[in-house]
């Protein structure tokens, strides 16, 4: 075969291909039971929606909670569609599977003006590329937390997921009591049938919901809803109010060591002489000192661990390293700023920037204000270049033993984090187990 014909051969293969995996049905994200690992008495419904033996409902979740209060929202909007008492959904964490990614966060990625989002029905461009990108992002998976997206990505899934999971509790319900499923009502967790007086709690129905077909779902119409929209008290003030609320640096696994680090703070540099390492291993409490390579975007450092994080603390700050800065130099920030304003400065007068969204004519406008006796003001804003400094001290618990890691940490991106912890450690990704703790703060 020529090499011109294989290639237009594998070109066309592949477009047939892509072609086929667009027309295919965007993945569902409604997860079966086996995503949910059931203890004694506890029957999972799908993979976001598990009920306990004394009818109070369990809901999987994907986000990170740092005061933003999307642990409350999320299980208002499972609570609103199983028709069950707020108090009564206790959060699990999520696993690792694709229906948990928040698909949301990809498609608000999208370089579309909020106008055009906006208007009904949007233009055609931005309707045929959310949705591409939407069933691109449901197919990766990518569980993270940012851009103010959780509630607007958990919106459609885990409401029909919560709304199927009642369908099935009322048909379960319908087919023991031989009662017409119209005839049943659902009210703070239970399945009554006002006609008979039977009544039941989800937890008596659940293993019969689990064999029952949901039917066709829909979950409520905006007229039926009493507890979205309502402003409630957040469900993790409890908790963070009598210190049972467990943050990254509340991990107490059993062995437990404490290292403290010190990065080099030239991007691109690395530690080249610690001058007191043997007087600073020779202290009470310090066990070693690590030096690390650059990782996942960081530094070179160094690290010392130490039997508590005081002792670890303590001694870092106590080292002297000479810091080799990387090959191309060290960078000022004072110049680097001033060249940048330069830049800007002269793509403004030559028109060489671009726009990324222009409606009218905003120097028409100006001038016809000066016209009239306007006064032009000109002022030039910065920020300076910040760090997330959280309240909470960057954080990881990391445990490993025979093969597999087991991680705490308060962190946005546990997909990233999964992934980075299996390369480090030699592992594959399902070799490693990810818990999610509170965040103290994500600023």
């Amino acid at each position: 075969m020529r090499r011109r014909t294989l290639l237009l051969s594998a070109a066309a293969a592949g477009g047939a291909l892509l072609v086929g995996w667009a027309l295919l049905p965007p993945r569902s994200r409604l997860g079966g039971r086996e995503l949910l690992k059931a203890e004694a008495g506890e029957v999972a419904l799908n993979g976001w929606i598990k009920v306990a033996a004394d009818g109070g409902v369990q809901l999987a979740m994907p986000r990170s909670e740092m005061g933003q209060g999307v642990h409350t929202a999320l299980a208002m909007l499972a609570a609103e569609e199983l028709d069950i008492a707020l108090d009564r959904v206790a959060l699990i964490p999520a696993g690792a599977d694709a229906i948990y990614g928040n698909v949301a966060t990809l498609v608000a990625s999208l370089p579309v003006h909020p106008r055009d989002r906006e208007r009904r029905p949007p233009p055609a461009a931005v309707e045929w590329g959310e949705w591409f990108v939407g069933k691109v992002a449901r197919d990766l998976g990518i569980n993270v937390t940012g851009g103010s997206t959780s509630v607007a990505d958990a919106w459609q899934p885990l409401r029909l997921a919560a709304a199927t999971a009642r369908a099935q509790l009322v048909g379960a319900a319908s087919l023991q009591w031989r009662q017409p499923k119209e005839e049943l009502g659902v009210r703070l967790g239970r399945v009554e049938h006002a006609a008979s007086g039977q009544s039941a709690h989800f937890g008596e129905l659940a293993a019969a919901a689990a064999a029952t077909p949901p039917g066709e779902v829909r979950p409520k119409a905006r007229e039926g809803w009493t507890l979205i929209g309502r402003s409630l008290p957040r469900s993790d003030v409890p908790a963070k109010t009598d210190g049972r609320a467990v943050y990254g640096l509340d991990v107490r696994p059993p062995g437990l060591l404490f290292a403290a680090v010190r990065m080099c703070p030239m991007l691109g540099g690395a530690p080249r002489v610690v001058h007191n390492e043997a007087e600073v291993l020779a202290r009470p409490g310090v066990l070693r000192l690590v030096r690390l390579g650059p990782a996942a975007g960081s530094t070179a450092g160094v690290a010392v661990v130490g039997v508590t994080s005081w002792h670890a603390r303590q001694a870092v700050d106590a080292l002297r390293i000479d810091w080799q800065p990387p090959p191309a130099g060290t960078v000022d920030s004072a110049p680097a700023e001033k060249a940048l304003a330069a830049r800007a400065q002269q793509a403004l007068a030559g028109g060489a920037g671009f726009a990324f969204h222009t409606r009218g004519d905003a120097l028409a406008a100006e001038a016809e204000a000066l016209a009239a006796g306007g006064t032009l003001v000109e002022a030039a804003y910065a920020a300076p270049y910040l760090a997330h400094l959280a309240l909470e001290p960057i954080n990881a618990t990391a445990q490993v033993e025979a093969g597999r890691v087991t991680l705490w940490v308060p962190t946005q991106n546990p997909t990233a984090a999964r992934a980075l912890a299996a390369r480090v450690a030699g592992v594959a990704e399902d070799a490693v187990t990810l818990h999610v703790t509170l965040l103290g703060g994500g600023f």
